[in-house]
Order: structure tokens, then sequence, then C-alpha cells
């Protein structure tokens, strides 16, 4: 990733029991994924991983760890980087490593 593109990810569709807590569960899976040493994007699609674990658990804040490498391996894609928005966005638009950085300061 660079500071001028963004990286988009296909995830697939699972059979949604609730969305209650999946944004938690994605940024607890990239903050876990990081801390273990996975690179940003590993740990981005670890983090949409434990996302739609969460998906398919009426329960918040549950993710079945036996899930997390089918959903790994078999479904998430990351697509080409693209760049969208104006040209003013684009100028303003910052990589994750750069928010990350910010936020050690």
């Amino acid at each position: 990733m660079t500071p001028t593109a963004l990286r988009r990810f296909t995830i697939p569709t699972v059979p949604v029991a609730s969305t209650l807590g999946c944004g938690d569960a994605v940024n607890a899976g990239i903050a876990h994924a990081r801390q273990q040493g996975q690179l940003l994007e590993d740990a981005f699609v670890f983090g949409l991983a434990c996302g739609m674990s969460n998906a398919t658990h009426r329960m918040p804040g549950h993710i079945n760890p036996s899930q997390i490498p089918d959903l790994v391996g078999k479904s998430l894609s990351i697509n080409e980087p693209f760049v969208h928005g104006t040209r003013e966005q684009r100028e303003i638009q910052r990589s994750p490593e750069s928010c990350l950085k910010q936020q050690k300061n």
C-alpha cells in the first residue's frame, strides 16, 4: 500500500445471524494479527475473517477460531490497488501505515 492508493478487499457472503460487534471483531483481528507480526494486508484479511465469523453467531464478540482458516484461505481476495475520489480527496488520503505512525506519536 502506498500513501496515494487504497486496497480493496472482497469478502464472500456468509449466513448472517447478527452484525452486532462485527466492526469490533474486524478491528480486534487486525490488532491481534499485527501484534503477531503479520504484514498489514495479511492483518486486514485476518481481521475481515474475524468479522465474518462474528456475523455468523447471534452473540456479539463470538469468533469461532476453526472458521478463520477457511474464511482466510478460500474466500477473501485482495484486488489491485485503486484510488478513488476527487483530486483533492486523493491528495489527503493516507495509507494505514501513516495513520498508525501518527497514532504512535
